[in-house]
């Protein structure tokens, strides 16, 4: 089995209760709960209370925030500021 491209960051989204990225995991496997879902998706904060995350169906979880775009090669964040500005 390659395991290769399992897990990712998902693009244009954050954590809505701590603003951290998101992974998008692919989970077809036999260990419960992960073996119940095709995809899972948790908060990369381990201290977010999102971290162990849930299985995606349909829908995205709750504490999934999708974003209108975020420009990564600028390095331009979703609160609008650049990396530059924040560490004046």
């Amino acid at each position: 089995m390659n395991k290769e491209n399992n897990i990712s960051i998902l693009q244009n989204s954050k954590c809505r209760d701590c603003g951290w990225p998101i992974i998008d995991m692919c989970c077809n496997g036999q260990v419960e709960p992960f073996g119940l879902w095709d995809w899972w998706q948790y908060c990369s904060n381990k201290s977010c209370k999102n971290h162990f995350g849930e299985g995606v169906f349909q829908n995205q979880p709750e504490f999934v925030e999708l974003l209108e775009s975020i420009q990564y090669d600028s390095f331009e964040l979703d609160m609008g500021s650049s990396v530059n500005e924040r560490n004046k």
